[in-house]
């Protein structure tokens, strides 16, 4: 099922794949006409039970569950149980039980969210998917960094080495592929921490010696060095201690790997799962890390924070008319000048298409938050050229403060996400601070 409304939204990893289970016909008829009408494509497969669920599960590739907990061959919490043990993808329970402790049971083995089905609104709905499916494709693009990268981590030859009673290298024996570090005459006579390195420090080399000393075996300990062409490279090496058929202890030997691109790869993903890729800003998981430290650090203090949540109006005409290049350019100079807006101390981050949230900290009153959207209206309007023609767009702004609309970053995300669907609803090219009245 794809959306058909118009949205505005990009979908830099296609359309969210969810799988709803339900087994009242009717239910099932209301949550796939309210995705349809939600902003952003997703495609929908229903299922009847449990048990055909976990098929699917095991078959498919979903962003997101959406499960009632009571079903034909599954009843309760059990249900939940059984999801979470399947897939590792973000489960929103949908169900008629009500009450506080179910919520809170359900949210604490696992679930992301819980909907109760005489509660449920497209609003509602539309808001909780929207924010879950950030994340879910943020989840699924480190999913597939790492796939990619996998073959990376396994490029390593191995090399074979002995040392003396003393710990002085006697031999070395190199792989054909192995990218030698030193020349094996220098290593010769030497101990490891006598040859220069960059890793590990003192009290790793300390911790080395003893382990070395105390005639243990010893696996995958790391050394940095620099090559011939001053690259850093890294080494895994093992080994064990040799004794004599008297039992006296004769030296080590052992082997090693060169690890550098694995650790290169690691460093790579580490950085997709943390970074946009197109405008190298925070992503939401980078975003949620510094949102908790933010939070935690006003709460000390006693300070104010704000949340500003920003669209991009008018982006899906530049996309439209001027090509998916000259979006990406767009995307990548709104980020620019909205890092020019900010303190160096705030956060900016791409959340997902043309959706930007910055976190502003240490306000010292409300007035702070509403002068820096001011300023995020303004640079975001000045045109732009993009594919040698002047573009512009505006910029709808939502803000929400904390601790007066929310006290965790889910509740203030989603107070600032209403206040931009009210600047946007108010004619766009503004800010909207959140109030209760537009919750």
């Amino acid at each position: 099922m794809q959306s058909a409304n118009g949205s505005s939204r990009t979908q830099p990893y296609g359309p969210t794949r969810i799988l709803l289970i339900e087994d009242v016909a009717a239910t099932v008829e209301v949550v796939k006409a309210y995705l349809d009408a939600a902003p952003g494509a997703v495609v929908v497969e229903s299922v009847g039970s449990l048990g055909a669920a976990l098929e699917r599960i095991a078959k498919g590739a979903f962003d997101l569950i959406i499960a009632d907990l009571n079903l034909p061959d599954s009843m309760g919490l059990e249900t939940l149980d059984r999801l979470v043990q399947a897939t590792d993808r973000l489960i929103i329970v949908l169900t008629i039980v009500d009450g506080p402790e179910i919520r809170e049971a359900a949210i604490a083995r696992g679930a992301y969210d819980f909907l109760q089905k005489n509660q449920l609104s497209r609003a509602t709905l539309g808001q909780i998917v929207r924010l879950a499916t950030i994340q879910a494709k943020t989840f699924r693009s480190v999913r597939e960094s790492e796939a990619r990268f996998r073959s990376l981590t396994e490029l390593s030859s191995d090399f074979y080495w002995e040392t003396d009673t003393c710990h002085r290298i006697i031999r070395t024996s190199h792989g054909p592929k192995h990218h030698a570090i030193n020349a094996r005459d220098s290593q010769i006579g030497k101990t490891r921490w006598e040859i220069p390195s960059i890793g590990p420090d003192v009290d790793g080399w300390k911790a080395h010696r003893a382990t070395l000393d105390a005639h243990l075996s010893f696996r995958d300990f790391e050394i940095s060095r620099s090559d011939a062409e001053g690259v850093e490279r890294h080494l895994s090496i093992s080994g064990e201690p040799v004794f004599d058929e008297s039992g006296v202890f004769t030296g080590y030997r052992g082997v090693g790997r060169d690890i550098t691109s694995r650790r290169q790869a690691e460093d790579h993903i580490r950085h997709l799962a943390t970074r946009d890729a197109l405008t190298g800003l925070p992503n939401r998981m980078l975003l949620s890390d510094r949102f908790s430290q933010m939070i935690a650090q006003a709460k000390r203090q006693g300070a104010q924070l704000a949340v500003l949540f920003i669209d991009l109006d008018g982006f899906k005409q530049v996309n439209d008319s001027l090509g998916h290049a000259a979006g990406d350019e767009l995307l990548k100079e709104a980020a620019r000048r909205l890092e020019t807006a900010v303190r160096a101390g705030d956060t900016v981050a791409r959340v997902s298409g043309d959706e930007f949230v910055i976190i502003l900290g240490n306000l010292e009153q409300s007035d702070s938050a509403a002068l820096v959207a001011q300023k995020i209206v303004e640079v975001l309007r000045e045109p732009v050229q993009l594919a040698g023609k002047p573009a512009s767009v505006t910029a709808s702004v939502g803000i929400s403060l904390y601790p007066a609309d929310g006290h965790n970053a889910e509740a203030l995300l989603g107070a600032a996400d209403a206040a931009m669907y009210r600047a946007k609803q108010s004619g766009r090219n503004a800010y909207q601070f959140f109030t209760a009245s537009i919750s």
